[in-house]
């Protein structure tokens, strides 16, 4: 008795969690066209392949729109009141992130 019931039983389980390895399988897709179009912008000579020169660039400009938008006053230097308020930003974001993917442990 208890062998004729277990085989419906883990049959129906397993069609049951179908979907959900379907939904990991178009995630995974989403994440290598992500990785593929980052590394095409990245590759400025399209050979296929990110050399250093080609990541420090990407970084450069990165990292020049990231301390544009922390030099509130424009002067080409960070204060210390700049820093702590760019941090306070960085916070709030990581929050807002964490609060959107719905973690409880924030």
């Amino acid at each position: 008795m208890k062998k004729t019931l277990s085989l419906p039983i883990i049959t129906m389980a397993l069609f049951l969690s179908i979907p959900a390895y379907a939904g990991d399988g178009e995630n995974m897709n989403k994440k290598i066209n992500n990785t593929s179009k980052r590394i095409e912008k990245i590759d400025t000579d399209g050979d296929g392949l990110i050399s250093k020169l080609e990541m420090m660039a990407a970084h450069r400009s990165r990292i020049n729109k990231i301390f544009t938008s922390y030099d509130k006053n424009g002067d080409g230097k960070l204060s210390k009141k700049e820093l702590k308020a760019s941090k306070k930003g960085m916070k709030k974001q990581r929050y807002d992130k964490k609060m959107k993917c719905g973690e409880k442990n924030v």
